[in-house]
């Protein structure tokens, strides 16, 4: 995702997908699977969208429970992010 578009995506609606997606295949169930690919196209659409908002992106939670996987993850990748960006600065 290039960050000069990110205002051209609907970020509730793809975070809401992107939830209803990891209910029906959690990441155990790609665990006993051949390829997980679309598991890591989303984890990489997520990890972009945090990049790109930051901590903006926690706003789009809303409709998300906070015992989901999906926010466990984003909160996982913004700890991440502040930690690298920790790091850089020293």
């Amino acid at each position: 995702m290039l960050p000069e578009r990110s205002n051209e995506l609907n970020y509730d609606a793809v975070i809401m997908e992107v939830h209803e997606f990891m209910l029906a295949l959690p990441s155990t169930w790609w665990q006993n699977r051949p390829s997980d690919t679309p598991m890591r196209t989303i984890k990489t659409i997520l990890h972009n969208m945090a990049k790109v908002k930051g901590n903006a992106i926690l706003q789009h939670l809303n409709q998300i429970p906070t015992h989901s996987e999906l926010h466990t993850y984003l909160i996982r990748i913004l700890k991440v992010g502040s930690l690298d960006n920790f790091i850089k600065d020293l």
